[in-house]
């Protein structure tokens, strides 16, 4: 195994499951912290891409049979899909929905989301195909659907065309989810880094100066403390993608907190209390040797 896979996996287990790991971290160079980061948004990523398209493999199968009893004939021409009849189709079948709408009006495709039950929605406009998938929105147009999808005409036999749709969607929405996870990680982090700043201060009030828990000290454990919430988070949503148990955003949100806000007080405790026998044992050492 690579020494930085084993550093990784390491760190991940450290972080999770021993506040003596803080300790040993606390101090390392910011870069370090930064390249953990980056290895944990990529993994988490990864996993809920494949959480994501196992869960498509299970749900899409009575979708598509209950879609081809009903799909309208369907032609893919100068970039623009034509169906007979021209009329609006709506097959909602959570944890999957899809609509055929002759139009193209921004707010009449946003309705469709608001409207179905299912989280995974699929709306095949006049000029595009819209996936939207728990808050997130991809679109491919039809004159790149077709050439990548190859597909020129779409019938009620044909309907499994979504399947190769949502795989070849899958890279670029991950590519994206990665780049948003990362960003919002980082102010996730810094915004815990500010709530242990201020609780180190508080807690080493009769700290002398030089012995006070640094900024970069703080940053470094915020980085590897949310670590746990990042894995609470994927459990979360494996569960909603895979069983279907969702909780409200608010719960969520109660829960990731206060977990980060534990191992980094955790973390933090644990680092002050190795500081403070270093600094014990060195002035018994002075008063020995005075």
């Amino acid at each position: 195994m690579p020494i930085f896979l084993r550093t990784f996996l390491d760190s991940l287990q450290g972080s999770c499951f021993s506040f003596e790991f803080y300790k040993r971290i606390a101090r390392q160079p910011i870069a370090r912290s930064f390249l953990y980061l980056v290895l944990l948004s990529g993994v988490i990523i990864l996993m809920g891409t494949g959480v994501l398209y196992v869960s498509v493999l299970f749900d899409v199968r009575p979708f598509l049979e209950d879609l081809s009893n009903r799909f309208p004939e369907c032609v893919i021409q100068d970039g623009e899909m034509l169906c007979t009849p021209q009329e609006i189709l709506m097959v909602d079948h959570p944890p999957l929905a899809l609509a055929v709408y002759p139009g193209d009006d921004e707010k009449e495709i946003e309705k469709f989301f608001r409207l179905f039950l299912a989280k995974k929605v699929f709306v095949l406009t006049r000029s595009e195909l819209v996936i939207h998938n728990s808050g997130t929105t991809a679109r491919i147009p039809w004159s790149e659907a077709s050439r990548i999808l190859g597909i020129k005409k779409i019938t009620s036999s044909d309907v499994e065309f979504l399947r190769t749709a949502i795989v070849f969607l899958l890279v670029p929405f991950s590519l994206g989810l990665f780049v948003f996870f990362f960003i919002w990680s980082f102010f996730q982090i810094v915004y815990f880094c500010a709530f242990g700043y201020l609780y180190s201060r508080i807690s080493e009030m009769r700290v002398p100066v030089g012995e006070k828990t640094r900024l970069y000290e703080i940053f470094n454990m915020a980085v590897y403390a949310s670590t746990p919430a990042a894995l609470l988070l994927f459990s979360l949503y494996s569960s909603g993608q895979l069983i279907h148990f969702n909780l409200s955003p608010d719960n969520i949100q109660i829960i990731y907190m206060l977990m980060y806000a534990a191992f980094l007080i955790g973390g933090y405790s644990s680092y002050r209390k190795a500081v403070f026998l270093k600094y014990r044992r060195d002035t018994e050492d002075f008063m020995d040797d005075d």
